[in-house]
């Protein structure tokens, strides 16, 4: 099995203070599958906070229909629909990979396709390289990743709870972290479940949509830019999404928010586009210097 993706603590790559070892990185699909049509299971893990679970609940049921999944349509994902979540019972401290796993297994149910686990607070998940809210090591706020069970594919994010204990232990500068003290602590298991969800979509066994040998994610290029949407009456904090159809057509680096739109298929579904490749240092300019932003298609 490949490495699990995950939302880096630092905002703009996997480790801080990294450098890339090359400067172009085509982002393009590498053969695998996506999720064409997402069938979402949400599980709440443990004693998961009343305000966060409700919170949370309308947030997927919400988003999972709206025009924020027009953005993936150029990946060749759809909008989906949410499956009955499920309350799994667990006074565990903390989890590897694979409880989480055993959870999917037991307490996941049909007609779902993809799977988000959403842990209580003050219980932390250690797996290897991913360390997340645990007293010391962290270095991640969320991950996804897959399993297979007879010949049924399970794709599955793990979202802790983001608290401030949680910022403080894997974040030593609050000014580099791609969540901040300051946001509001609802708003930042948004922000994560959007990197993550976007990703386990288009990118589901982590052989599909990536910016070449880095291993970057539709989500990681913009990683720690957060937005605003408004869904029927209610605003979310997401993140903005690298757009390669923008991008292509523009030039530059682009990211989306919203889209009042589905955009076709990107050729690349066909075979016959070799992906578009983009400057890691102008994608830190930009960082620095005022996003350049689309939505509908649009500068703003």
């Amino acid at each position: 099995m490949k490495a699990k993706k995950g939302v880096p603590a630092n905002a703009r790559d996997t480790q801080a203070g990294s450098t890339p070892l090359i400067n172009q990185y085509p982002f393009q699909i590498y053969g695998g599958p996506v999720i064409q049509n997402p069938q979402l299971q949400v599980l709440y893990v443990g004693n998961v906070k009343p305000d966060r679970k409700a919170y949370l609940e309308g947030f997927f049921k919400n988003i999972i229909g709206s025009d924020w999944m027009n953005i993936f349509s150029q990946y060749g994902v759809g909008k989906g629909s949410l499956v009955p979540s499920v309350d799994v019972p667990d006074t565990a401290s903390s989890f590897q990979n694979q409880d989480l796993q055993e959870l999917v297994k037991s307490h996941g149910s049909s007609p779902a396709n993809c799977y988000a686990l959403v842990i209580a607070e003050n219980v932390g998940v250690i797996d290897g390289a991913s360390i997340l809210c645990m007293p010391s090591g962290d270095n991640a706020f969320g991950y996804h990743d897959y399993f297979w069970h007879g010949i049924t594919l399970h794709p599955y994010s793990v979202l802790p709870a983001e608290t401030d204990a949680c910022l403080k232990a894997s974040c030593a500068n609050d000014g580099t972290c791609s969540l901040r003290l300051a946001m509001p602590e609802l708003a930042r298991p948004t922000q994560v479940a959007a990197h993550e969800l976007a990703e386990m979509f288009t990118d589901p066994r982590l052989d599909a949509w990536m910016a070449g040998t880095t291993g970057y994610e539709i989500g990681d290029i913009w990683n720690g830019y957060g937005k605003k949407i408004l869904v029927g009456k209610t605003e979310y904090q997401v993140q903005a999404m690298y757009s390669l159809t923008d991008a292509e057509k523009a030039g530059s680096i682009m990211a989306l928010e919203s889209a009042s739109w589905a955009d076709p298929v990107m050729p690349d579904l066909r075979g016959n586009y070799g992906g578009f490749s983009f400057d890691f240092g102008k994608l830190e300019q930009f960082f620095y210097a005022g996003y350049r932003i689309v939505k509908d298609g649009a500068t703003i």
